[in-house]
């Protein structure tokens, strides 16, 4: 065989593994540029590119998709959309035009999990492993290559990656990457590692993962520092690889070690880190109001809940009060839909949340189980402070891996029968 055939053979061998990859590192890695509204560019394309994958002839003609598996999420999904278009629609007089975009929101979820039902239909379960080992990889080293000219204050990324929110060393410093938010980024650095954990290589994947915790530093991401080495140990619990309480207790002990000496260098250089130095506010008041952006979160929840109760919509306990300019910005799931979509929305958003964790659950691959559990746990827990679930970003990839863990089940009961 010659070497141009070899050559051939490999590239067709990794090509699957790039598919299933692809999905992610377009989520990660499209450009958003410093322009208003920029970084939204990500969905329609997403959405197209997409929808284009699970309507052709060849999906519809082999019944890529089984409706005993994906019935029920997809229902709840399209009676989300039906709800958020009501609210938008009603309340049309009070709220951003732009806003209307919201109603597609539930589709582009709906997209995105029918895309990774539909990857694991037309690829070999191996390949789909090393597929998302590698997208893991790609995103760590991809943002370290992006992180560190906004370190050293070099702008060579900004016109492609907006630099806005950026601070590199100096008074106050802070990377965000591709991904424009610091709190997005560090999530999505925090799945990264979560897949190199649980589809990687034992011999290198602790290198990877201590990488993606060094740039959550460098992010500032105060609840996603704190819930990291939470996310590494659920992920290795729900997957069963031989955790012993003995190695539960070192993970944890070398875990604690590990938080204790990025406190002390924070505290040594608590003029450089200002974001994360505001956790030893916690070690003298031990108060949590007492970490500012807390407080002001209180103060801005108060007003909103003023507002909301001084609206005098007779719907607005119904189907909420749509996307007014007053509840543009939530930092909190829960609240949001509330105020956005009223109880009917609320009911439709938690009784998502319980079939995504029951299909994660009932997952035959104990990884993909692990990967999809220990996300959905993330996105919970962080949407006391922010909106996951019902953000435009943040549920992408969660979502694709439960898409991926669903027509992995199929494939998997299809080889028993």
């Amino acid at each position: 065989m010659t070497s141009q055939n070899k050559l051939t053979k490999s590239l067709l061998a990794f090509l699957p593994c790039l598919v299933v990859a692809l999905p992610l590192l377009l989520i990660v890695y499209i450009p958003r540029p410093p322009v208003a509204g920029a970084q939204f560019i990500i969905f329609p394309v997403i959405a197209f590119a997409g929808a284009v994958l699970i309507t052709t002839p060849s999906s519809i003609r082999k019944n890529a998709f089984n409706m005993n598996k994906v019935g029920v999420l997809m229902l709840i999904i399209l009676s989300q959309a039906v709800i958020v278009s009501l609210s938008q629609f009603i309340n049309f007089d009070s709220i951003r035009v732009s806003s209307l975009a919201t109603i597609f929101k539930p589709f582009l979820i709906l997209i995105l999990f029918l895309l990774g039902v539909l990857v694991t239909k037309r690829i070999d379960s191996k390949k789909i492993y090393r597929g998302l080992y590698l997208s893991g990889v790609i995103i760590i080293f991809g943002q370290i290559i992006i992180s560190i000219p906004q370190i050293l204050n070099i702008p060579v990324f900004d016109v492609i990656y907006s630099g806005e929110k950026t601070r590199g060393i100096g008074r106050i410093f802070r990377i965000t990457g591709s991904i424009y938010n610091p709190n997005m980024f560090a999530l999505l650095l925090t799945q990264a590692a979560l897949l190199v954990l649980l589809f990687g290589e034992r011999s290198r994947r602790y290198i990877w993962i201590i990488l993606a915790f060094m740039l959550i530093i460098g992010s500032g991401s105060r609840s996603v520092l704190l819930l990291f080495p939470i996310a590494i140990l659920c992920a290795l619990l729900f997957s069963n690889q031989k955790i012993s309480p003995k190695r539960i207790i070192k993970l944890s002990f070398a875990a604690l070690i590990g938080l204790s000496v990025i406190f002390y260098i924070v505290y040594i250089f608590s003029d450089t880190f200002q974001y994360l130095g505001q956790l030893l506010v916690l070690f003298d008041a031990v108060d949590i109001t007492a970490i500012r952006t807390i407080s002001l979160r209180l103060e801005m929840w108060e007003i909103r809940w003023a507002a909301f109760h001084a609206d005098e919509s007779i719907y607005k306990w119904l189907i909420g009060l749509g996307s007014r300019d007053i509840f543009r910005v939530s930092d909190n799931d829960y609240l949001y839909v509330i105020w956005h979509f009223g109880i009917i929305g609320f009911i439709m958003h938690t009784m998502l949340y319980f079939v995504l964790f029951f299909q994660s659950f009932k997952s035959y691959s104990k990884e993909l189980k692990s990967l999809c559990i220990t996300c959905l746990l993330l996105l919970v827990i962080l949407g006391f402070l922010s909106e996951t679930l019902v953000g435009w970003l943040q549920p992408l990839t969660t979502i694709y891996f439960i898409g991926i863990a669903i027509g992995f089940n199929s494939k998997i009961k299809v080889n028993y029968e």
